[in-house]
């Protein structure tokens, strides 16, 4: 693993933020030895900004790394998802980060998913926008119509990034775009739907990895430096995890549920899983569960949204 006192004064300005209440879990786990094994993080991408105070996690994923057979498994949580929040609250999943901190976001994927997740990390755009100009920006292709609103978004991502708003041409082609535009990108959603907002996120994130890859340690420590100042986590020895960079490969990754529909309730538009037991089971058996079987408290659930929502 990496070490010295760089790497020491680096983890030094991370948020560390141990778990202060608990966290529903499926199961008491012993954590794995260290890189060995699978394990679960689950990622909030929050907005942080002053005039927005509600920190909804509009980014929800869960990672799953196999340390074994070194492959990368990604799961997004569709923020509109209507699910249980907390004891007796259902709602829409981004808001259990707003209501409950990290353990409530942990909890509500737990307790929808049946997974016993217990470590997180949190960031907001600014960190991805600065992780991007690290790596030199991304080529990416895109629309016509993801071109214009890109340079409708990045106005207001680049003025709080606090970097020079630049446009792109609004027409289709491949671009090499910056950390604003490609954040720009994507938060698009007003085009399409959530759906295709979490896809392009997904694409981002792959991306990203995969120019990582090419990087030296001398840069990776660097973006380090200045990206853990950005991130809030419970993860200890976060910048270990930089060395599976070279290493794992993305093997996987989709939007949570995989059978799904919309709908609206008291005016609010959320996403219903089709049959929520179905796509818990078919997402234990893409992580490489081949035992599983529902928890009586997924069960519950699934009776509850079934009554309330007929889906």
């Amino acid at each position: 693993m990496l070490g010295g006192t760089f790497l020491q004064q680096t983890e030094e300005k991370i948020t560390y933020k141990e778990l202060e209440k608990p966290v529903y879990v499926v199961k008491e786990e012993e954590k794995a030895p260290t890189f060995s094994g699978t394990e679960y993080i689950a990622l909030a991408g929050v907005d942080y900004r002053e005039e927005n105070p509600a920190d909804n996690s509009d980014t929800m994923i869960i990672v799953q790394l196999n340390h074994d057979t070194k492959e990368i498994r990604m799961v997004s949580v569709y923020r509109d998802t209507f699910l249980k929040i907390e004891e007796g609250n259902y709602f829409k999943a981004n808001a259990s980060y707003n209501l409950g901190g990290a353990e409530g976001y942990l909890s509500m994927l737990n307790r929808n998913l049946d997974l016993s997740i217990t470590q997180y990390v949190t960031v907001d755009f600014v960190a991805l926008q600065k992780l991007i100009d690290g790596i030199g920006g991304l080529n990416l292709t895109v629309t016509a119509e993801e071109a214009a609103e890109i340079n409708r978004y990045n106005g207001d991502t680049a003025a709080i990034c606090g970097i020079e708003y630049k446009t792109i041409p609004p027409e289709a082609g491949t671009y090499h775009l910056n950390g604003s535009q490609v954040v720009s990108y994507a938060r698009i959603r007003s085009i399409d739907n959530d759906f295709v907002r979490t896809s392009r996120q997904r694409t981002v994130l792959n991306a990203v990895f995969e120019k990582l890859k090419t990087c030296d340690l001398k840069t990776l420590l660097s973006l380090a430096d200045q990206l853990l100042p950005l991130v809030t986590t419970n993860i200890q020895n976060p910048i270990n995890y930089v060395s599976c960079i070279f290493d794992y490969d993305i093997v996987y990754m989709e939007g949570f549920p995989y059978e799904k529909t919309t709908g609206i309730i008291n005016g609010l538009s959320y996403v219903f899983a089709e049959d929520l037991e179905a796509n818990v089971r078919k997402l234990h058996a893409d992580f490489g569960d081949t035992n599983y079987q529902p928890t009586e408290e997924l069960i519950s659930v699934c009776e509850e949204i079934r009554w309330m929502t007929g889906h």
